[in-house]
């Protein structure tokens, strides 16, 4: 790892979470995709950007698993 990177520990709860406009799951390519367009932000921020796109994702959708994030960002 290099200085400034982050790290991801997660649970499947997020991606599996039932939501859009087709109330399909979101899959892991769509969490990933947003953890990279999200990881240069400061981590309260990218905390926001999760609650945020989550609850839009799901609408009214009730959710389906627990849901866990961890990020790390290495000093630097």
């Amino acid at each position: 790892a290099q200085s400034g990177d982050m790290l991801y520990l997660f649970s499947d709860g997020y991606f599996s979470q039932f939501g859009g406009s087709g109330n399909e799951k979101l899959k892991t390519q769509n969490f990933r995709n947003l953890l990279q367009k999200i990881c240069i932000l400061p981590v309260q921020e990218q905390k926001e950007q999760l609650n945020t796109f989550l609850a839009e994702w799901k609408g009214s959708t009730e959710q389906t698993d627990d849901i866990l994030v961890i990020g790390v960002r290495f000093p630097g």
